[in-house]
């Protein structure tokens, strides 16, 4: 009789060692899914300052989380007219978050090449844009009238997305007066939140900086800086009978606004039918030599302090109730960043939720003088700012997108 060979049993696992398997597996699994956001998220954000800084931003990185977006002309009602606005839609998304993003004092008003690069990448990160066109503004006037219209682009977007609120994003003097729409009750009902970009706290003192060469800080102390000659020149545009005789008050507005467009050669044109005395301020304009200006414009702050009071959001931040950040170019020397140092101090400390003085950028453009950390921190700067758009409410129901 054949002895039956019987063949050796397979071990089975142990079941202590399957478990540590297993639990290293879940521990790994989680880990990468914890960390795998954030990186995304930061990803992200860079992907957005790279269509910042370039229309043309391709790639891997720069493609991360981007959305395919359409855009709409249409126009929206303020109190006392109607005005032009621009719409950025996501076209793969059917329901977003919206934000209300108002252009700084530049003539190209919404058609400014870096508004329109900073509006297109905004909504590729998902947020449906509006981008109003306001005509104080965009005419170098900074006037409590563009306030109520910011507040009414706020209005307006809410109700085409059908939801509560939207978010608003203000570059240079238009997050001053963005900030101002969000702390008045009559005003805010519409706004989730405020992105203050280059903006002002107190304009007295931001024309006192155009007059001295000098910031101002919280703490007291002021450091030298030499303000750019556009500064002096939107404060000079406000008051031209201060600088020019009677007659020639027609003339230096399109002269000074020539200059203020960029187109020099029309400026000194215009220049020539005014006075021998007018002519010789528009030549001191026109060469940037502005030391006599500024004395005439540091000796006449306390005439106009009332009209600066009305566009300064300095003395209504207690009244501010929704978040907002605040982001500044340190070597900005339009709006100084001693400004956005000043908003941190008055504005409710629980509604603060980012402040940031970066050399990565200068006024509201971004810049290359930086270092690994200071760009590392504007990604993050950003990357926080997208997460709190991203909260906001989305519209519930299809986009109205007619006047």
């Amino acid at each position: 009789m054949l002895a039956t060979r019987l063949q050796p049993m397979p071990h089975a696992p142990h079941p202590r060692r399957t478990s540590r398997w297993l639990i290293a597996l879940i521990l790994v699994v989680t880990i990468v899914a914890c960390l795998w956001y954030p990186v995304y998220a930061h990803l992200r954000a860079v992907a957005v300052l790279l269509r910042i800084q370039s229309s043309q931003a391709h790639g891997f990185i720069a493609g991360i989380g981007i959305h395919p977006i359409t855009t709409e002309d249409s126009t929206f009602a303020s109190d006392t007219r109607r005005l032009r606005t621009r719409l950025y839609l996501p076209t793969d998304l059917k329901r977003a978050p919206a934000m209300v993003i108002v252009h700084g004092v530049h003539h190209l008003g919404y058609d400014e090449p870096r508004m329109v690069r900073f509006a297109k990448a905004m909504a590729g990160s998902g947020l449906v844009v509006a981008t109003p066109e306001l005509p104080e503004i965009a005419g170098y006037e900074i006037t409590p009238v563009s306030i109520g219209e910011i507040a009414a682009a706020a209005d307006d977007l809410s109700s085409r997305m059908n939801t509560p609120c939207v978010g608003v994003l203000g570059l240079s003097f238009a997050g001053g007066l963005a900030l101002e729409a969000a702390s008045d009750p009559t005003t805010s009902q519409h706004i989730c939140y405020v992105v203050a970009v280059g903006a002002h706290d107190d304009m007295a003192r931001v024309m006192k900086f155009f007059a001295t060469d000098e910031a101002v800080y919280p703490d007291g102390h002021a450091e030298p800086m030499v303000s750019h000659e556009y500064g002096a020149l939107v404060a000079i545009y406000s008051h031209l009978d201060e600088y020019f005789p009677p007659k020639d008050v027609p003339a230096a507005r399109e002269a000074v606004k020539a200059q203020l467009f960029e187109e020099t050669p029309k400026a000194r044109e215009i220049a020539m039918v005014m006075s021998p005395q007018g002519q010789a301020t528009m030549k001191m304009l026109l060469s940037n030599d502005l030391a006599a200006t500024k004395a005439i414009l540091l000796a006449s702050l306390e005439k106009h302090r009332g009209e600066m009071d009305a566009v300064s959001p300095a003395s209504q931040l207690y009244r501010i109730h929704v978040p907002v950040m605040l982001l500044h170019g340190a070597g900005d020397n339009v709006v100084p960043p001693s400004e956005t140092l000043w908003l941190a101090k008055d504005i409710p400390a629980q509604y603060l939720r980012g402040v940031l003085v970066s050399r990565v950028i200068s006024h509201v453009e971004l810049g290359d003088n930086a270092t690994f950390t200071e760009k590392l921190k504007l990604v993050h700067f950003v990357e926080q700012m997208l997460a709190m758009a991203q909260d906001g409410p989305r519209n519930a129901v299809e986009l109205r997108l007619g006047d």
